[in-house]
């Protein structure tokens, strides 16, 4: 079928399939930092996120953190937590956070591989309780390792970027940023 045929056979629904999706906003990259702070990454055009943060390189095995910023300032206090689930060709655990400083574990990274994490954003924009989802794969001597994360804010401050670091050493990559259409 065309596009054109499958919506004429849609009739009223046309627009409303035309504004569903994914919007691209920007992409950022960086190389040898130990911190990149992304500005403008959010607004009131969307509700929620989708950040695909792609890592390339690392001069040490490392969790990356990330913390939510507003006009350029990371909020730094203790406004985080997180729930995780881990798994790999052997264990399954999880673990909890509450009042911590960031979140610690949004990608994770060492100096031989690739590494690449979805992040989903539900308001971070909106006056509410900020939520994240990180689902990240690694492969590390032939075993995968599949981490599950689900964060939130203790706040309900807008925030229009995020920052992510590295504890030691530095890392090498790119931040690919997408709204969800309304």
């Amino acid at each position: 079928m065309t596009r054109n045929r499958d919506l004429a056979n849609l009739g009223d629904n046309t627009s409303t399939l035309e504004n569903q999706g994914l919007v691209f906003i920007k992409t950022e990259s960086f190389s040898a930092v130990s911190s990149q702070l992304v500005n403008n990454a959010f607004s009131a055009t969307y509700d929620n996120y989708i950040v695909m943060l792609n890592l390339t390189g690392s001069t040490t095995s490392q969790n990356v953190s990330l913390r939510m910023s507003s006009g350029g300032t990371t909020n730094t206090a203790a406004d985080y937590r997180s729930q995780s689930m881990s798994a790999n060709n052997t264990t399954l655990s999880g673990g909890r956070d509450v009042d911590t400083t960031n979140w610690a574990q949004v990608a994770r990274i060492n100096n031989t591989g690739q590494y690449a994490s979805k992040l989903d954003f539900f308001y971070p924009f909106a006056t509410k309780h900020t939520q994240m989802f990180a689902d990240i794969q690694i492969e590390l001597t032939g075993n995968i390792h599949k981490l599950l994360y689900s964060f939130s804010m203790d706040v309900t401050t807008s925030y229009d970027g995020f920052e992510i670091t590295v504890a030691g050493g530095t890392m090498t990559g790119s931040i690919s940023i997408y709204g969800y259409k309304k």
